[in-house]
């Protein structure tokens, strides 16, 4: 799957498929475990990359894509203004790793990126699963 604001498309492997939605204001795919989507901002002012273990999403004024049930996300910044990525770990013993302009976090069943965002948040859904008590969740900087 590959989204960006002014055309979508997913392809397959297996029986060679390609499939395009233009000019829709939103889309939304869903994919497999070892299934990639490649999805980017636009280069307006305030879009936004939310990342989770079961979804992902990069929503502007003008468009909404998501990507749902993907083992593996790759969200791109398109070059505006006041961009941020907000990825969100399922527990904390899940893994993050800032690679310096591109943040990854994966757990099992996902592996999301942020590629090219200047600002990014990360949080834990539930810090403690995964974690024995008094220990810090994976954090790789």
């Amino acid at each position: 799957m590959g989204g960006i604001p002014t055309y979508s498309f997913v392809q397959g492997t297996v029986l060679p498929y390609v499939i395009y939605a233009v000019s829709f204001n939103q889309v939304q795919a869903t994919g497999s475990s070892n299934a990639i989507a490649y999805i980017a901002t636009s280069n307006g002012n305030g879009d936004q990359y939310f990342g989770t273990s079961t979804s992902s999403e990069v929503l502007g004024s003008t468009y909404d894509i998501k990507a749902l049930g993907f083992g593996r996300v790759q969200a791109y910044f398109g070059g505006g203004t006041n961009q941020v990525a907000q990825l969100e770990r399922f527990s904390g013993s899940d893994y993050y790793h800032d690679y310096g302009g591109i943040i990854e976090i994966r757990g099992t069943g996902y592996d999301n990126f942020a590629i090219g965002f200047s600002t990014v948040i990360a949080s834990v859904l539930h810090p403690d699963v995964g974690n024995s008590a008094g220990t810090n969740p994976v954090l790789e900087m």
